[in-house]
């Protein structure tokens, strides 16, 4: 820092010390900006649509899931019915498949199985 506290460096300068823009750098910072927005475009622009719906999609379904903690004031609801469910046993065993069955003939593999 010089004697009026300001950076020695050129580059400290540069990047530090406050003042007020011309035009022509204003200009070229967004020039900067709006060529970076654009090849980032380029890179990502078949996930930007994809994501922009499912960001659209989540705020619903937020909206929704809160709109459904305040619906209804949880009196006098009957139980559901209980329906039985029928057993599910198997009448017949599956088959196991060929690849578990032991092979007849002995492995080429000097390796044991």
């Amino acid at each position: 820092m010089d004697e009026e506290n300001r950076p020695e460096k050129f580059w400290a300068r540069v990047l530090f010390q406050q003042r007020r823009l011309t035009d022509v750098e204003w200009r070229l910072g967004l020039a900067v900006v709006g060529i970076a927005l654009f090849l980032t475009w380029l890179i990502y622009w078949t996930f930007i649509p994809r994501l922009i719906a499912d960001t659209l999609m989540g705020i619903g379904s937020l909206i929704g899931w809160i709109v459904g903690l305040f619906s209804g004031s949880g009196a006098n609801e009957a139980a559901p019915a209980l329906t039985p469910v029928p057993d599910l046993v198997p009448t017949a065993l599956p088959s196991p498949s060929p690849s578990l069955l032991p092979s007849p003939s002995p492995s080429p593999s000097p390796f044991a199985r």
